[in-house]
């Protein structure tokens, strides 16, 4: 019986269907609505800056995945770095930052404040008598990866960290700074290996080179330290390669194949 019902019923359609103009019905097309969906493109996970734009608006743009890619050239400003978002120098020490006319010899170059996920890599950060830097980078409170980072010149600090947190300094080169290389205040706990320090604390205002408050815990590893005998630090001289005095200062970036 149900077989016999379903048969009729696709009779009744096909004749419905082959009658359909002539039984004055509206055109089969008006009653389906047929809609063509076309894809949305994807937007783009870089921002590319070029010489003579702003490294810092880019930044403003970004959201948290995305990476600015810079390209060689010198940019002076002042970063504020974003969670999430990736400053990449597209050529290793290709892009040279400087802070802009007017600043001050206790000025940051780049700051991290209350963010995570950042990362800044690649960068030359200059300071020199016609362009002051206080301090390189400072990180608070914050979780930074600063990866193949040149710093040089800076009068305070080429690293600061302050506060919790703290992230991670890897293959840098850290040379020339009247200030210390790197300070890490109470309550950082920063992860600092495979770089090379050399001429840092030049400057006899210069509290140290390496400066560890108490109740800061960073961990130092697998560095270089030129011009710098052992005794001078010896809770690090374990873990670390120091080259005396005596010896050859290096090229420079010799001594980064020591890892």
């Amino acid at each position: 019986m149900v077989a016999l019902i379903a048969a009729l019923l696709a009779v009744i359609g096909w004749v419905v269907y082959a009658e359909w103009d002539r039984l004055g019905l509206p055109p089969l097309s008006d009653l389906i609505n047929v809609r063509r969906v076309v894809p949305t493109p994807l937007a783009s996970s870089t921002i590319t800056v070029r010489p003579g734009e702003s490294i810092d608006a880019a930044m403003r743009q970004a959201s948290a995945g995305m990476e600015i890619s810079v390209e060689p050239g010198e940019y002076r400003e002042r970063i504020h770095l974003k969670t999430g978002v990736r400053v990449v120098s597209s050529v290793p020490q290709g892009a040279s930052l400087r802070l802009p006319g007017g600043a001050s010899e206790t000025d940051p170059a780049v700051v991290a404040f209350d963010v995570s996920d950042a990362e800044l890599s690649g960068f030359h950060i200059v300071g020199d008598a016609a362009t002051p830097l206080g301090t390189g980078v400072v990180v608070r409170n914050s979780d930074v990866t600063l990866n193949d980072v040149e710093i040089s010149g800076a009068k305070t600090a080429a690293v600061e960290y302050i506060g919790a947190k703290g992230g991670s300094i890897m293959a840098g080169y850290f040379h020339d700074n009247p200030g210390s290389a790197i300070v890490v205040r109470s309550g950082a706990s920063p992860r600092i290996a495979h770089n090379a320090f050399i001429r840092n604390a030049t400057s006899e205002r210069a509290p140290g080179m390496l400066v560890v408050d108490p109740g800061a815990h960073p961990k130092i590893t697998q560095n270089t330290f030129y011009n710098v005998a052992p005794s001078e630090f010896s809770t690090l001289a374990r873990d670390n390669w120091f080259i005396p005095p005596a010896d050859n200062p290096p090229s420079r970036r010799d001594g980064r194949g020591r890892r």
